[in-house]
């Protein structure tokens, strides 16, 4: 009786210790829950990094594939389409944001800035997991190929807090051209270990980039002042009329009677809360003295700015646009024309830039006009 209880202990035991070993002794390390020489993952491998204090390791890991390469506060890696780029946020930078995640995101985000050579670009906002840290974000992102091709990418930024003096931020990047069999494992691995949920649509990106490599894009972004706008394709800067507070655009980068848009901006001081429409056309017939000015007001592209669609006349020469005022700003996109009117494709170009107008530094997102 005793023997055959001691061997039912003895079982019990085994059991006990197994369970034990599942539920976490011998489990899968996490960010910030390192397991020291862990060989357990298929597709990952170990790649430290160098702690804020300079003595400390954190524990990553990367895509076991090619084009890996580890610094002592940078860490990325490639496999089956996934690539993976970690980095330590410093210490300058975590007090700059009061060593607060969301503000350290909202911040350094490197998915915000808008991609001039995108045909598309749309990127979610950042979303907290229920614990308060960790912050992600999505983005597909299109662009043209040397073949002239399109190729989409799905992009995952988030960032983590190690603990109270470390945060680390990623980007892992998926391109359906070069995902394979074992793509699926590498994100599931990557997603296990920093417990995150990565962008993964192959279905979509393969679409938007069918698309669009069967609809090139007829519009391109350009950087003028801290904004983004659409322009034709076709056109560019036209150096030799262009100012430092006046960029001219035209065809192959030469603007003719007709065909060229402008864009200036100006230092003003003008609420957009308390400012009348009397008030703009006053302002701006002090700014374009002997000119007769019209403006009526339309819906702005930016929530901090009022729109006018503005017609400047002055000897046959006629200035057409909208006009936005900030309360530090004005800026202004028209064109120049002979005649009273405008023709039908200046306005439709002049159209384009005015709705594609965003804050180059902003989760706007973008994309260009289709054939």
């Amino acid at each position: 009786m005793r023997r055959e209880l001691k061997n039912k202990l003895t079982v019990l035991t085994v059991c006990l210790l197994s369970l034990l070993i599942l539920a976490g002794c011998g489990g899968a390390p996490t960010l910030g829950q390192p397991k020291k020489d862990y060989t357990g993952f298929k597709t990952l491998k170990e790649a430290d990094i160098q702690a804020n204090d300079g003595k400390n390791k954190i524990q990553l890991f990367i895509p076991a594939g090619s084009g890996n390469y580890t610094s002592k506060d940078y860490a990325t890696g490639s496999k089956d389409g996934v690539r993976a780029t970690i980095r330590l946020v410093d210490t300058t930078s975590m007090k700059a944001f009061q060593n607060d995640l969301k503000k350290t995101a909202n911040g350094l985000s490197m998915l915000k800035a808008t991609n001039l050579e995108a045909a598309e670009q749309k990127t979610t906002s950042f979303k907290s997991s229920n614990d308060g840290k960790t912050y992600t974000r999505n983005q597909l992102l299109v662009l043209q190929s040397y073949d002239k091709t399109y190729q989409a990418t799905c992009k995952t930024e988030f960032f983590a807090k190690v603990d109270d003096d470390n945060f680390v931020t990623g980007v892992i990047e998926v391109s359906p051209k070069e995902a394979g069999s074992g793509t699926d494992s590498v994100i599931q691995e990557l997603e296990q270990f920093y417990g995150i949920k990565i962008y993964w649509d192959k279905a979509k990106a393969e679409e938007r980039a069918k698309y669009y490599t069967e609809h090139p894009p007829t519009t391109k972004r350009v950087y003028v002042a801290g904004y983004t706008m659409a322009i034709p394709r076709s056109w560019a800067r036209d150096a030799s009329s262009s100012t430092s507070t006046v960029t001219v655009y035209g065809p192959s980068g030469t603007a003719k009677v007709n065909q060229n848009l402008l864009v200036a901006y100006k230092y003003i001081s003008a609420d957009p809360d308390t400012f009348s429409e009397a008030q703009y056309k006053a302002l701006l017939q002090k700014q374009f003295p002997g000119m007769a000015v019209t403006i009526k007001k339309t819906s702005s592209p930016l929530s901090d700015a009022a729109c006018y669609f503005t017609t400047l006349k002055k000897s046959g020469v006629t200035v057409s646009g909208y006009f936005l005022f900030s309360k530090t700003r004005l800026i202004a996109i028209y064109t120049q024309h002979d005649g009273a009117a405008i023709s039908g494709s200046a306005k439709t170009t002049l159209d384009s830039a005015i709705k594609s107008l965003a804050k180059y530094d902003s989760d706007t997102s973008t994309s260009s006009s289709a054939a």
